[in-house]
Formats: C-alpha cells, sequence, structure tokens
C-alpha cells in the first residue's frame, strides 16, 4: 500500500510543479497582444461598438493572476457624435492564484487612471448609454451566482473625467479631479470610502467641490448598502451668490436597498454657516415614480444673514431691527414626482407661532390646499419706519396718470390658479390697528376666485366681507360685499391715526361690483350701494350749534357773540345711504340729529377725478329761537354748507345767498 500511495503523492506533487512552471513559463512564451484584434472584435460584435487597445496588455500568471493595459478606448454608437463613449488611459487587476484553488478570490488593489467618460443625450431624447444597458437587461439573472468569499485590497480611480451634454434641455455638467481610494473590500465588512471631484455647470458659471468619507458595508449578493458615519463637504462658488461662494457639510448614515430600490437616511444633517437642517429620518424610494418620505427638523437661525448670504433678496430696513432674526420649523413631508404634502407644520418666525399642513398636487398644473394658523403676528415690525418708508414711495413713485393705468393682477396666472385654503389668525396688529380671531377662507378656481374673511373682535364690534372675482371674461369682474358691527370708532382712529376727533358706534353695509384690471378702470366701473348707522357719535372741534348761530348772526349783519358755544357736537344717531353708478357716488339721505339741532346731506362725489359736491343742511331746534345777542326771536332759518374741491383739497362755505332766499 505504501508504493501505490508513495507514487499518487509523487505524481501530484509533479503536477503541481508542473502546472506551477506553467503559470510562471507561460506569460514568457504567449504575447497576449496576439489577440488584441480578436479581443476588439469580440467585443464589437457583442455591443455594436468599437473598442480600441492601444499600447502594450501585461499578462502575469503565477503567483497573481492578472492583467493591466495601457490605452483602451470605447466609442459612442454610430448615431452620435465621433468622439469616445469612454476611454481608460491604464488599467491594473490582479487575483491571487492559490487562494482559487478554495474558492476563495483575492484581489491586489484595482487601478484604473485617467477615466474619460463622455454621457450624452441627443436632441430626440435619446442617450448614449441605453444600449448598454439593454444588453445586461438580457443577461439571465438566474444563472447569475453569488460572489462569494470576494477580497479586494484596495480599489484606486485617478484623474477621472466624466461630462454630461443633454442637448434636448441645454444642459450640460463637466465633472473633473475624481479621485477614488478604498482600504480592503470585503463584502459584509465596513470599507473605509474616499472620493472628491470638481463639477462646472457652464449655463449658469457654477462650480462645485466635493469630497467624501465614510465606512461602506455592501452585502454578497450586492443587494443592499449601507454607509456609516458617512461626511461630505461642499463648496459651492457662483456669481449668484452674494458672497461668492456657500460652504455645506452633509454628515449621517444611509442604506440603500437594491431590491426595494429604497434609499434611507437614519439621520442625515446638513450645515452651513447661518442654516441647519436635519433629518431624524429620510426615506426615498427610487422606482418608477420617486417617492419621499422625511421628518424635517431647522433649529432657530437668523433670516436676514441668511438672505444677506446665499440669496439675491435685498431687505428694506424695518420699524423693528431684530425683525426676522428668529426663525425654525418643523414638519413631516411626504413628496413624488407629482405632489408634495407638509403634515404637522410648525414654523416660528420671531414671537409668531405658525401651525397647520399644506398640499401641492399635480406639478404641471398644481393645485394647493393649505390650513394655517398662526397665534400673533405684529406686521408692523416688518414695515418701513416713517421715513424710509417716505423714502421708498418717493423713490418708486410713478407719474399718477401711469400708476391709475398700471394692471393690477396678471390675469394669465389668475385664470390658472387653483388654491383653496383657510388661515386663522387669534391676534392681528397692522397699521397699529388690533384685531382677534381673524378668519379667511379662500378659493380659486377655473379664473374664479372668493375670499370670505371676517374679523371675531374689531374694536368691540366685528367684521365680514366676501370678495369675489371672475377673470374669465375680457375685463375681470370683482363683486365685494361687507359689513362692520358695532365698531367703536374713537379706538380705532386713535390707533389708526394717533388721535380722533370722533367717538361712538358705526354699523357699515356695502355691496359693490366694479370691471376692469387698473385702478381707473375700476373706479370709472364701480356700482353697488353702501349704508351705515352711526350712534352716540360724538364730535371734537366741532360745533354744529356754532356754525348755524354765526351763519345767521353774520346774515343779520350783527356781531358775534363773545361767548361762543364750546366746539363739539354730540350726535345720538347719524345714517346714510349711497348709490354708486359708473364712478359717481350719490347720497341724498344723510341724517344726524343733534340736542339742539338737525343736519340733513345729499350731494356726489366724482371717485374718477375725486371732485366733490356736496351740500350740508343743519337747522335748529324749533325751541332754539332766541338770539342772545338781540333778545329777538328768529324765524329759524336752515344754514346751508357747501362742500367741494378734492378729496386731498376739500372746501367748505357757507351759502349765505341760499340762506338769505330761506328768511
Amino acid at each position: 500500500m505504501r508504493k501505490p500511495l508513495k507514487i499518487i503523492i509523487l505524481i501530484l506533487a509533479g503536477l503541481l510543479v508542473l502546472s506551477i512552471a506553467t503559470l510562471v513559463v507561460v506569460p514568457f512564451v504567449v504575447d497576449v497582444n496576439d489577440f488584441k484584434t480578436e479581443i476588439e472584435e469580440v467585443v464589437e460584435s457583442n455591443t455594436g461598438r468599437k473598442l480600441t487597445l492601444e499600447g502594450n496588455i501585461e499578462l502575469s500568471i503565477f503567483p497573481w493572476l492578472g492583467i493591466s493595459t495601457g490605452k483602451i478606448t470605447l466609442n459612442n454608437p454610430d448615431s452620435f457624435i465621433a468622439e469616445p463613449f469612454a476611454q481608460i488611459n491604464e488599467t491594473q487587476i490582479k487575483v491571487k492564484v492559490v487562494p482559487l484553488l478554495f474558492k476563495q478570490v483575492e484581489v491586489s488593489e484595482i487601478v484604473l487612471n485617467g477615466l474619460r467618460l463622455n454621457l450624452l443625450k441627443n436632441p430626440q431624447g435619446f442617450s448614449n448609454w441605453e444600449d448598454l444597458v439593454a444588453l445586461m437587461q438580457k443577461q439571465d439573472d438566474s444563472k447569475k451566482s453569488p460572489l462569494q468569499l470576494l477580497q479586494i485590497a484596495g480599489v484606486l480611480v485617478k484623474d477621472a473625467q466624466i461630462a454630461w451634454n443633454d442637448q434636448q434641455t441645454g444642459q450640460s455638467i463637466q465633472i473633473k479631479d475624481f479621485n477614488l481610494n478604498t482600504d480592503k473590500v470585503v463584502f459584509n465588512q465596513p470599507i473605509n470610502l474616499m472620493f472628491g471631484f470638481s463639477a462646472f455647470e457652464p449655463k449658469l458659471a457654477i462650480t462645485e467641490n466635493v469630497t467624501f468619507s465614510g465606512d461602506l458595508r455592501i452585502t454578497e449578493e450586492l443587494d443592499l448598502f449601507k454607509l456609516k458615519q458617512f461626511r461630505v463637504q461642499s463648496q459651492t462658488t457662483g456669481n449668484f451668490l452674494p458672497t461668492g461662494k456657500l460652504t455645506a457639510t452633509l454628515l449621517g448614515a444611509a442604506s440603500f436597498d437594491l431590491k426595494q430600490q429604497m434609499l434611507k437616511f437614519t439621520p442625515v444633517h446638513l450645515e452651513t454657516d447661518v442654516l441647519t437642517i436635519s433629518a431624524p429620518t429620510l426615506t426615498a424610494w427610487l422606482q418608477d415614480s420617486v417617492r419621499l418620505e422625511a421628518s424635517i427638523h431647522i433649529p432657530n437661525f437668523n433670516g436676514v444673514d441668511f438672505l444677506r448670504q446665499y440669496t439675491t433678496v435685498k431687505l428694506p430696513p424695518m420699524v423693528d431691527e431684530n425683525a426676522l432674526t428668529w426663525l425654525a420649523a418643523d414638519f413631516r413631508l411626504n413628496a413624488d414626482a407629482n405632489h408634495a404634502k407638509l403634515q404637522n407644520l410648525a414654523i416660528q418666525l420671531d414671537e409668531t407661532t405658525l401651525q397647520g399642513a399644506a398640499q401641492i398636487t399635480n406639478f404641471s398644473a398644481p393645485a394647493i390646499n393649505v390650513n394655517l394658523a398662526l397665534d400673533k403676528i405684529n406686521l408692523d415690525r416688518y414695515f418701513p419706519p416713517p421715513q424710509a418708508e417716505k423714502s421708498l414711495q418717493d423713490l418708486n413713485a410713478a407719474p399718477k396718470a401711469a400708476a391709475e393705468n398700471a394692471a393690477l393682477f396678471p390675469l394669465e396666472k389668475l385664470k390658472n390658479l387653483n388654491l383653496n385654503g383657510e388661515l386663522r389668525i387669534s391676534d392681528l396688529k397692522v397699521k397699529n390697528l388690533t384685531m382677534q380671531g381673524v378668519r379667511l377662507f379662500f378659493n380659486a378656481k377655473n379664473g374664479f376666485v372668493q375670499s370670505l374673511q371676517s374679523v371675531n373682535r374689531l374694536y368691540q364690534g366685528a367684521y365680514t366681507g366676501r370678495i369675489v372675482v371672475d377673470a374669465n371674461s375680457e375685463l375681470p369682474v370683482f363683486s365685494i360685499s361687507q359689513q362692520l358691527s358695532h365698531i367703536q370708532i374713537s379706538s380705532l382712529l386713535t390707533d389708526l391715526t394717533g388721535e380722533s376727533k370722533f367717538a361712538g358706534f358705526v354699523d357699515m353695509n356695502s355691496k359693490l361690483e366694479a370691471k376692469g384690471n387698473t385702478h381707473a378702470a375700476l373706479k370709472a366701473s364701480l356700482n353697488g350701494r353702501l349704508s351705515f348707522v352711526g350712534k352716540d357719535i360724538f364730535v371734537r372741534g366741532f360745533s354744529l350749534q356754532k356754525i348755524i348761530h354765526n351763519g345767521k348772526i353774520l346774515l343779520s349783519n350783527s356781531p358775534l357773540p363773545e361767548d361762543s358755544q364750546e366746539e363739539q357736537t354730540a350726535f345720538p344717531k347719524v345714517s346714510g345711504t349711497a348709490i354708486i353708478s359708473n364712478g359717481f357716488l350719490s347720497n341724498n339721505d344723510l341724517s344726524a340729529a343733534a340736542s339742539k339741532a338737525k343736519v340733513a346731506g345729499m350731494g356726489w362725489i366724482n371717485l374718477l377725478s375725486e371732485q366733490l359736491d356736496y351740500r350740508v343742511v343743519a337747522v335748529l331746534d324749533h325751541r332754539e329761537t332766541i338770539n342772545r345777542a338781540t333778545n329777538k326771536p328768529f324765524n329759524n332759518p336752515p344754514v346751508f354748507i357747501n362742500i367741494g374741491g378734492t378729496f386731498d383739497e376739500p372746501t367748505y362755505q357757507v351759502d349765505l345767498a341760499a340762506m338769505g332766499l330761506g328768511l
């Protein structure tokens, strides 16, 4: 038995020595370059593309089975431009021979040097890689066996360049100086990965410099990729940035499931000098219809600094120097290629909190739905200071005629607007006016825009209104109906102007309609009706009795009394209605009753030219018939006051002639 066993061992040893000798000798007796033509023909017959092998192909057998090449060029399909699809200056890959006997694959460092890849989409929308993708998809996946026990000492890509040119859109991107380096590549174990590149977009003149580092884990089936503790740093430069550059850092962990086409970040953080955006979870499904879900957290940042550094928006001076310096947000995002939804929305703007939800569907023809609530907001903080506001108005002031005839709304956009929503404000301050319980319902679709607004508490009263715009006709039609109930005018005017000569409560109703898209057209076509009732009205600095007495005394050529009455008048009730027809407002029933006098008014106002033509008739109560200066009874004639001029420069005149006729 020993002798046959010894013979077998000797035979096997001899075969092993012969095999090793063969592996060592073959590279010296076989010139692989003799097969370059056959290799090129096989590639062209399988892909339809011409492969060119330049330089020498070097083959090694033992202890590494490997190949290194010179320049390799793969052309584009015939229907594309003549420049190469891909080109590599140098490649090198080697596999250790002995581990192959034990079904182990141990690869030395893979080197790709000088890669040039030109990706192109022609004007018809076809790309120059579609044929290669189709060829790969034809392969029978069932015949593929998972890679087992593969080990790669590392991957090194040096000086790669990638060009993307979309001839349909005119967009192009150039990636240069792409360098990739990894340590030992082993399945199911962390692989340290580092790469960097520079990208340039010529149309916008944007340059992006990016570096990446992280630990990558890959399964043997190549169906799951996990990144742990990755870090991406980028610097964007371009003239569109006020400071010329933007530096950002992306940190987090991620996984990509190839079978489910699911990319998941847990978590991810984007940091800039001013702004940080965090997502505890962010999941993207990359099937035919891309879908994204994320919880977004934006901690407080300075909005003014952000706008100054990263946008071209120039903020005007504001009353409050600290306005827009505190911004923060949290929301849940759900989006795909056709819609976006924000839920659990919470935005902090200075002292204001905005909560609610918003949704956009059908990006090609957006339909917008919002439901928002503000706790409190003081809009006066964001207005320019009085002097700055006047300067801005003077700077932007257009001739009055041009301003009157300027278009108010972009009608085409108004016709395409699809908007539905509600806005609630618990406490609002604007132009120093305060109101509580503000609600605004708005709807816009097919050129028909409607808003319903209400204020529950407005200076001890309330407000409701409805505005409708029909933009479907050649000239848009505006309809407005409003109602003010029990408004305390003294507090309102004091807040609005700083003082008030009036006190009391007012109720007002109006229904108006107009056509046009300029101030002038709306005024000229304005039609409708308004009415008002004032109760317990008190007017300071105005004495109706004094005007009546002085008018009558002047008419009788008597001297004015020394003890003139206090200049104030109380009206238990004031009421009137107005009819508006094609820009002319007429009123014939103004009625006011004071303690010792009665007032009536009638006339018209030209809203387009702002001309006034109005007459006020005042008469003392029949009990006030004694002239204190002469101690003689009056005939008690009325006093006529004519009001003319314009809104800006009204004139007042006692009509003595009319009073004389009345004697």
